[in-house]
């Protein structure tokens, strides 16, 4: 468990924050807990949505690796093109995820 003031660490059976002091029972803290919940939430949904986006670049990258080995005369180059402008795309969104965070 966490403090909802701090984020600290609370060791079992802690009645208030060994780090700030802060205590669950008071009313002045409900709307901080609140907050921090929802803060640890949409951190958690950024991290979800960075996984996703790190998982498409990559097959998107084995793709187009995997397609241009399978030509050696070099004729995939549309398809290097178009995985590339795919590529971009995703790093693109990777930054927007991070920049949200």
């Amino acid at each position: 468990m966490f403090c909802a003031n701090c984020g600290k660490e609370l060791p079992g059976g802690a009645g208030a924050c060994p780090a700030c002091g802060f205590s669950p029972g008071r009313s002045t803290g409900a709307s901080t807990s609140s907050a921090f919940h929802e803060m640890v939430s949409e951190a958690k949904r950024a991290v979800k949505e960075l996984n996703e986006a790190a998982t498409s670049l990559s097959r998107q990258v084995r793709s187009g690796a995997q397609a241009a080995a399978k030509d050696p005369k070099g004729t995939s180059k549309r398809a290097v093109r178009r995985a590339a402008k795919e590529l971009e795309s995703a790093v693109d969104e990777i930054d927007r995820l991070i920049r949200k965070l």
